[in-house]
């Protein structure tokens, strides 16, 4: 799998660069499922990245798993770059 690694020091993540960044993943086409999973209490919804492994988010519907899924990823893409882990690049550039 190809990733895509930024070249960027720790202080170039934070701040108005870093958002930069961040906004410049959030825009890749990265492939997202709904699935639909009963489990106790939680959320009937789950939603997830693909290429994102561990990067998902739950609902009480598809739309707010969706909803949540968005901020989940930006968090997610944000902690990945802090620490200077390789993203990977969504099927459709590599």
């Amino acid at each position: 799998m190809r990733a895509l690694v930024p070249k960027t020091s720790e202080s170039e993540t934070r701040g108005k660069a870093g958002v930069s960044l961040v906004n410049y993943y959030m825009g890749l086409p990265y492939g997202v499922d709904v699935i639909h999973e009963e489990s106790g209490d939680a959320p009937p919804y789950v939603a997830f990245v693909r290429e994102l492994p561990g990067c998902m988010a739950q609902g009480r519907t598809p739309a707010e798993a969706l909803e949540e899924l968005h901020e989940a990823k930006y968090l997610f893409i944000e902690a990945m770059l802090d620490h200077g882990v390789p993203i990977p690049a969504p099927p459709s550039i590599r």
